[in-house]
């Protein structure tokens, strides 16, 4: 793997606000994949062709106040094979079963990706500190594999967390939710697995936890 990268980071009003790029090109020679073998219940790994990653992230955080910190980042991901790869014999032959050609995007390489944190922090009492925070991330849409025959959709999701806490001496409280929504997030597809090859065009979807609501008491030397 070779990697060509470039980027800046810089901080400004007095260290409030900071803003850190980032572009990247990187070479891969050798993927590695692991699949199932069609009629067999055992899965292989190897190495398929080459393949190219075009990209960026930045993250920015910015302090208005003494109080709230607002932070986002975002990513950009151009990932694809740049040399056609074949399971079961050369590219073009009889004995292909499973095929990815040059061009085709990796699999778990969304194009976009980003999330926004808003924290704001305030004395519960002189010796509690308290904080309260609403974050969310969105993440594009994928392929759950790079092989044409076998590959899925996995569409795009975004998930929104909630926290109230309170921190005293070595002592950490935290009431938490998760997925705030309730969205049915699709995480994975599995399409390679052996349910499919007997029949079930779907395969299975691994999803996000419902909305889970908790506490949390931690103790830190």
């Amino acid at each position: 793997m070779r990697n060509y990268e470039i980027g800046i980071k810089s901080q400004w009003l007095d260290n409030r606000l900071r803003f850190n790029a980032t572009a990247y090109h990187m070479k891969w020679s050798d993927i590695q994949f692991t699949t199932l073998v069609p009629n067999v219940v055992f899965f292989v790994s190897g190495n398929a062709g080459s393949a190219v990653d075009n990209g960026g992230e930045f993250d920015l955080s910015f302090r208005p106040t003494e109080h709230w910190t607002l932070s986002l980042k975002g990513a950009y991901i151009d990932a694809h094979l740049t040399q056609s790869f074949c399971v079961g014999g050369p590219c073009g032959t009889a004995g292909v079963f499973w095929h990815a050609p040059s061009g085709t995007e990796l699999a778990f390489a969304p194009k976009e990706k980003g999330s926004f944190i808003a924290r704001y922090e305030f004395p519960w009492s002189s010796t509690v500190q308290g904080h309260a925070q609403v974050s969310t991330s969105f993440t594009g849409s994928s392929w759950s594999t790079m092989f044409l025959e076998t590959r899925g959709p996995q569409p795009s999701y975004s998930l929104t967390n909630a926290r109230l806490g309170a921190t005293w001496g070595h002592w950490a409280l935290d009431l938490y939710c998760e997925n705030a929504f309730d969205k049915c997030a699709v995480l994975f597809i599995n399409r390679a697995d052996y349910d499919f090859y007997q029949g079930d065009q779907f395969g299975r979807e691994t999803i996000a936890r419902p909305r889970t609501v908790g506490i949390t008491l931690s103790y830190r030397k």
